[in-house]
């Protein structure tokens, strides 16, 4: 039980140095240029050489865990070293930023439901996370995790089988049974053809067969709307051709006399109009 304590108590500090690592990597980045350009570029390099470090002390061997690596002709890593001004600017930063999380994460809470008084109230937030411990061997765990792992491979046979179900039901039998459809489809095309041609007939047939007459009568027929048609055509040119010689006409002497015409038809209508009321 000490030893899931001393787990218990590795993970929460883990925790809050890892929320504190993310806070100074996103400040490195200086998105919203809250430090200056210098201390952003310092800090971004003391980052890299924290995450190059770790590689140039792999071990090699178990006889010498402490040997330094040599990583792609790298043996010294460039320094990086912060003034005290520039301690105090990172600090800061990472204060206001850690407080702007805590600040969202309150606020989400609340937005859930929770009550952050009485959570801080309680006891409950100053509670770890409990491992669980059970009595029970390790040949138990072992059948256990076998079991598990059984039915992980039954459960992916599973998988494997419905997918290649649904693989084949996409490609291969949606194929024929659009192909069918299609087949129908014009199939439909070709009886709506038919009939559109076998009422185009019966038509024509009925027409004929309606009375003797019928085609006498529509010869007439057409001959007077050829008529009338001659007729109107013949009256549309003669007024193009008048329509011509007005506009030969316009603005000459005879433009004038008809205006002068059109003035005192005008005047003779309304003395005709007002004598027409005094009667």
């Amino acid at each position: 039980m000490k030893s899931f304590s001393l787990c218990e108590k590795n993970i929460n500090e883990h925790r809050k140095a890892n929320i504190v690592y993310q806070c100074v990597k996103e400040a490195s980045l200086n998105h919203q240029d809250v430090l200056s350009k210098s201390t952003a570029n310092k800090l971004r390099v003391l980052l890299l050489n924290h995450e190059l470090d770790k590689y140039m002390h792999l071990p090699s061997s178990i006889k010498h865990m402490q040997d330094e690596l040599m990583l792609l002709g790298i043996i010294d890593l460039p320094s990086s070293d912060l003034n005290p001004d520039e301690k105090l600017e990172i600090k800061c930063c990472i204060e206001t930023m850690l407080r702007e999380k805590i600040h969202d994460m309150i606020l989400r809470y609340e937005e859930l439901g929770g009550d952050v008084k009485k959570a801080l109230k309680s006891d409950e937030c100053n509670v770890h996370i409990k491992f669980p411990y059970y009595d029970i061997s390790a040949v138990e765990w072992k059948n256990k995790i076998e079991e598990l792992i059984l039915q992980c491979k039954s459960d992916s046979l599973k998988y494997i089988k419905l997918i290649d179900k649904w693989n084949k039901m996409k490609y291969e039998d949606m194929n024929q049974a659009y192909l069918e459809k299609a087949e129908h489809l014009l199939l439909q095309a070709q009886v709506a053809e038919l009939q559109a041609k076998l009422t185009n007939l019966s038509c024509t047939i009925r027409m004929f067969k309606e009375t003797p007459t019928t085609v006498i009568a529509f010869k007439m027929l057409n001959q007077l709307v050829e008529g009338k048609l001659k007729a109107i055509q013949d009256e549309i040119r003669q007024k193009e051709d008048l329509k011509k010689l007005y506009d030969n006409l316009r603005n000459t002497e005879y433009d004038k006399i008809l205006e002068n015409y059109s003035q005192l038809c005008n005047a003779i209508k309304k003395k005709k109009h007002i004598l027409d009321k005094l009667k």
